[in-house]
């Protein structure tokens, strides 16, 4: 039964949450079973709040930071991370800005140093600047190398139009080549406000004196300047196009993408639309693949991305094949789709997809990394820290009927966006 899995979830040790007098909160989950300490500084500030110009400005705002202080070298400071093998890494997504140590109980006190120089003190030297607009670049051109991460960026791009969830987070190679130092240090400043910073820490017992230290030393950290940032544009309830868009590119598989939006990251409809998901397409006992792939053998892969944001969430199924399958792929992707609003899941089903997404929670959580990504999740939505321990229980609770009232509220207005063969490809 999928309660079972839900009083393993239930043991974790207790959360305590505090909040510093500048605004900071310290959330802090003990993890006496091992040696390492994990820790998620988060801003409330992604690529959601960039200008359209600057697209992929917060995360090379944020992946700057270990690139020089006022006292220490780029080199220096990864010799400092080095040293004590800690792991440190720093990127911005659609809602939020991370800055990431991954580090030892032994050494956990200079690595932490070095982390609050470079959240108090970046300088942003010019060269590495340069440097780093070049990687991202690199990345961006990397990215669509992949015919699915391609077909996907220009499905987002169709769905959104301009609203800043169609562009991705890195940006686009022109609108990267415009971000000068400025434009970072400005940025920098409001991504680092202690008023808006959430601290996760997971690691030590329940009597450790890390949280205490890492309390203190936030608490110290110096007021910042800069402007505040202009709230986001309010979430689209229609898609900016309709219809399919199609790409012609060189290859011989054909990449379909076709979704529409879902419940965002707070919404009540939240777990009953991951088990839909689970259902329909989420795992290899889904619908989708025993009916296209393993039954009918239309498709090389088949499969969804349910991705909720703050707010909005995007649903998208994807299947690989070949052009002349198109229609017919299409068409039962509906038909499955038609299916969960008319008919109930069936009990078994219905406990198989429960107990697979209780069950990935439960994996997920077993690093300090994991389960501080997890923590900061969910403090950072305004739901809680603590929430974390309920997800099992909310996957536990959803029925049938609940299934088919969000497949009727949300599977609907889809749009598609295609990559296919350029004709040439397809003759030879």
């Amino acid at each position: 039964m999928a309660l079972d899995l839900t009083e393993i979830a239930r043991s974790s040790p207790p959360i305590e949450r505090r909040v510093l007098g500048n605004g900071t909160v310290i959330v802090h989950q003990a993890s006496p079973a091992n040696q390492i300490v994990a820790i998620k500084v988060l801003a409330p500030i992604g690529s959601v709040q960039e200008p359209a110009e600057l697209a992929g400005l917060a995360n090379l705002s944020i992946r700057l930071l270990p690139t020089g202080t006022s006292r220490h070298t780029e080199h220096e400071i990864s010799l400092a991370l080095e040293a004590n093998g800690a792991h440190f890494s720093a990127e911005a997504g659609k809602d939020a800005s991370t800055v990431f140590l991954l580090s030892t109980q032994a050494g956990f006190a200079e690595d932490f140093e070095v982390l609050l120089d470079l959240l108090c003190d970046p300088v942003f030297p010019d060269k590495p600047l340069a440097r780093d607009r070049e990687v991202v670049q690199m990345m961006i051109r990397e990215e669509d190398d992949s015919p699915f991460n391609f077909t996907y960026r220009l499905f987002r791009e169709f769905l959104f139009g301009s609203h800043p969830y169609g562009w991705p987070s890195l940006g686009l190679e022109e609108t990267v080549a415009r971000v000068q130092r400025e434009h970072v240090v400005d940025f920098s400043l409001r991504q680092r406000r202690p008023e808006s910073l959430i601290v996760i820490l997971v690691g030590g017992d329940e009597r450790s004196s890390i949280v205490d230290s890492v309390a203190e030393q936030f608490l110290k950290l110096p007021p910042l300047c800069g402007e505040a940032l202009l709230q986001p544009p309010a979430a689209p309830d229609e898609p900016a196009n309709h219809g399919v868009r199609e790409e012609h590119r060189e290859g011989e598989a054909e990449w379909i993408v076709s979704g529409t939006f879902a419940p965002d990251f707070n919404s009540e409809d939240f777990a009953p639309f991951r088990v839909l998901d689970s259902v329909l397409a989420g795992s290899m006992d889904s619908r989708l693949f025993v009916e296209l792939r393993e039954k009918r053998g239309l498709v090389y892969q088949v499969g969804s991305q349910y991705t909720p944001h703050f707010r909005c969430g995007v649903y998208a199924l994807y299947a690989v094949s070949t052009p002349e399958n198109r229609p017919e792929i299409l068409r039962l992707l509906e038909n499955e789709c038609e299916r969960l609003k008319e008919e109930p899941v069936g009990e078994d089903e219905l406990e198989r997809a429960k107990r697979y997404l209780i069950g990935r929670q439960i994996m997920g959580l077993e690093s300090n990394s994991g389960r501080a990504s997890a923590l900061g999740i969910y403090e950072l939505s305004g739901q809680g820290a603590e929430r974390v321990c309920e997800y099992p229980q909310r996957i536990a609770r959803v029925t049938a009927p609940d299934i088919r009232r969000v497949a009727q509220c949300y599977l609907n207005r889809f749009v598609a966006t295609i990559t296919t063969p350029r004709l040439p490809d397809i003759q030879s």
